[in-house]
């Protein structure tokens, strides 16, 4: 089976979707997850909280004549407007993580999970303070077959 760029790409954000959108609440609600800003938040910073799953990055490495790895790297913004809500989201969506990496990995076969980048900082939007936290990850892929 031929393994591509784009298959994986899908792959893992359909994943990481599904496990943070499973897995995050605040103040008992679940949390939208989203692949791109939605027009409320652009408009009015509304819709908090939410999460944003951007699109992976993929690089790849020839190991063999017939398997490649591929080098994933993600990040996932969440949105609230409190700071303390933020610490919930934040936490929530870093465990979601840590907890489903079996899953990942049997489901995806997904490897080397790691946290590389956990920041926070806020702005004010709309008048509005709204605080935001950047998780990256990464993980490694090994494929064969039809490269």
């Amino acid at each position: 089976m031929a393994v591509s760029v784009s298959t994986i790409t899908t792959n893992i954000w359909d994943a990481i979707q599904t496990i943070i959108s499973g897995n995050t609440t605040v103040d008992n609600n679940s949390t939208a997850v989203y692949g791109t800003y939605p027009q409320q938040f652009i408009d009015s910073a509304g819709g908090l909280p939410m999460v944003i799953v951007h699109k992976p990055e993929v690089t790849e490495q020839r190991i063999t004549m017939t398997k490649k790895k591929f080098l994933i790297s993600i990040r996932i913004e969440s949105f609230t407007d409190n700071a303390a809500g933020l610490k919930v989201l934040s936490d929530a969506v870093r465990n979601a993580l840590e907890t489903n990496k079996v899953t990942t990995r049997g489901s995806n076969q997904l490897y080397h999970f790691k946290i590389v980048e956990d920041t926070e900082d806020f702005d004010l939007r709309a008048n509005k303070r709204v605080h935001r936290n950047i998780l990256g990850a990464s993980y490694e892929f090994v494929g064969g077959g039809d490269l």
